[in-house]
């Protein structure tokens, strides 16, 4: 087995990808309201390594790094060919995007895992693309929301996959660079002949470069793929997007939010951001409560639990932010 024999299948960037709004999260700039910490590649992230899974010649990689990152997050092996059929192109493959839109409460139809469908061996297009039929039985439908991360910064994709349980990333790339699978070369321009999905659960230091490290779907000949700052920086990493599943409102709801140690309420409907407020004091708090009509501090004076934190502790960061539509889903 060797490159040659595997199948693709990652359409490229999503047109909408590159809209500045999408590398906000949920509305929040993270770059521009608290900066991206640093981070130490010599440090292992602690995120396991999922159970290996060979895609063959299908162009399902989307499903691929998909499946690998929800089974991080919940212990569940979807299945790869009920999700594709679904979601593939006419020609085949597909956007980063299709599996978390599909899967996405209230916008999406869900999905049957392995105790349901298994997959097919080998996994070739032709057979992963044949609907599952399964009379009697519902799809599992589960709460999560996903946002992407700013492009070409390995430190900010290094921080969303230590933050997220992992991140998953379009790569560029052709079949000369990478006839060694663990050690890919960057492409150079005028080179590229396909798009791959990975899903990217470690960091370390790979050609003495930071690299995030990636979970192969081609598993039946190499493992992981060492994905280098060059490659991030040269722009062969694109639409890289963190994603997070728990059992919280996703529609129509304000949520409680720690952005570093800034508490704030949020307001979104229909999985897009109406507006929200980070406060520095009581005083402000009382107002924000009022305004969004729940409150962040309990009867004894205490802050109530974060609906959702990002990059908890460290600097705070102070300041309003949405009101711009910022879409999160």
């Amino acid at each position: 087995m060797g490159i040659d024999d595997y199948g693709k299948g990652l359409e490229g960037e999503h047109p909408r990808d590159r809209d500045p709004k999408r590398f906000q999260l949920l509305g929040a700039n993270v770059i521009e309201l608290a900066g991206v910490p640093t981070v130490d590649f010599n440090m292992p992230s602690g995120i396991p390594a999922p159970p290996d899974e060979d895609q063959g010649s299908s162009l399902s990689c989307t499903w691929q790094a998909f499946a690998y990152y929800f089974w991080q997050w919940t212990g569940i092996q979807l299945s790869r060919r009920d999700g594709y059929s679904r979601t593939h192109l006419p020609g085949g493959g597909g956007y980063l995007a299709d599996p978390f839109r599909m899967m996405l409460e209230g916008k999406g139809e869900g999905a049957f895992d392995r105790t349901q469908s298994q997959d097919p061996n080998p996994q070739t297009e032709q057979n992963m693309t044949v609907v599952v039929n399964l009379p009697g039985q519902q799809r599992k439908v589960f709460k999560l929301r996903y946002w992407n991360v700013p492009y070409n910064n390995i430190e900010a994709c290094a921080l969303a996959m230590r933050t997220w349980k992992g991140l998953v990333i379009g790569v560029n790339g052709n079949n000369t660079d990478w006839a060694n699978g663990e050690h890919p070369n960057v492409p150079k321009p005028g080179t590229v002949k396909w798009a791959h999905a990975l899903y990217c659960h470690e960091n370390g230091f790979d050609r003495g470069q930071e690299a995030l490290i990636a979970k192969s779907s081609w598993c039946n000949w190499v493992k992981r793929h060492f994905i280098i700052k060059d490659y991030f920086t040269s722009g062969n990493v694109f639409s890289p997007i963190a994603m997070e599943v728990r059992e919280v409102p996703l529609m129509d709801d304000t949520l409680i939010v720690n952005i570093r140690g800034a508490y704030g309420l949020l307001r979104i409907s229909d999985g897009r951001v109406l507006g929200g407020v980070l406060v520095a004091n009581k005083e402000e708090a009382l107002s924000a409560e009022k305004i969004f009509e729940k409150k962040l501090y309990n009867d004894d004076g205490t802050l109530k639990p974060a609906d959702i934190v990002y990059f908890p502790a460290g600097a705070t960061a102070l300041g309003e932010f949405g009101g711009q539509d910022g879409e999160i889903a």
